[in-house]
């Protein structure tokens, strides 16, 4: 009887051990297909995302929303691609929803639609600025030579995003006028919605 009862928990420890390397088998291709699942489209977001909450909206001071109105407390970010690419719609949509309570982000098709022209100016005719020179050579600098951004915000500019790869590399100009207006190459490394920086190269 003694011998019957020893087998009879061997073959339930094996029975349980079975049980449980199927569950952890199971976890693992849960997690595999969650990975497989995220969309191009919150890839490229999640990659924006980390470069404007890192990059840009790191060196905003904080606002005073002491006035009351807190939505207007949150920086304003305008987005564009470079060369007249324009960011797809979804993934507008997924930077939003990922930045949303920490800035207002505006996308527009072109940079020039996020800057102060001269029909927006106050008018005062004294034309101090805008020389036009575009000493920078940047995207922006050499088309809309020394306009600000509407609305005391910051335009960032994104080159093409590589469709694949844990490491990725990405142009990236932040502007705010003609003479704060930067380039630099971005390394960041991840998958899916999860990227970190690993380094920024000026350039210029």
């Amino acid at each position: 009887m003694g011998r019957t009862a020893s087998r009879a928990a061997t073959r339930r420890s094996r029975w349980l051990g079975f049980v449980a390397a199927v569950g952890a088998l199971a976890l693992l291709s849960s997690c595999g297909d969650d990975e497989q699942n995220v969309s191009a489209a919150e890839r490229d977001a999640a990659i924006y995302s980390t470069v404007l909450r890192e990059m840009v909206l790191a060196e905003i001071p904080p606002t005073d929303a002491a006035d009351g109105d807190d939505s207007d407390a949150l920086p304003i970010l305008y987005v564009s691609g470079a060369d007249g690419e324009s960011v797809a719609v979804d993934v507008q949509a997924e930077v939003v929803k990922n930045l949303k309570d920490e800035a207002e982000i505006r996308f527009v098709d072109v940079p020039e639609d996020a800057l102060v022209t001269d029909d927006e100016s106050d008018g005062s005719g004294d034309g101090g600025e805008g020389d036009g020179s575009g000493n920078g050579g940047t995207t922006v600098s050499t088309t809309v030579g020394d306009e600000p951004v509407q609305d005391d915000g910051v335009l960032t500019i994104f080159g093409p995003l590589p469709e694949d790869g844990t490491t990725v590399q990405v142009d990236v100009e932040i502007y705010r006028n003609s003479a704060d207006d930067r380039v630099y190459v971005v390394t960041l490394a991840g998958s899916q919605t999860k990227w970190v920086i690993r380094s920024v190269e000026p350039v210029g």
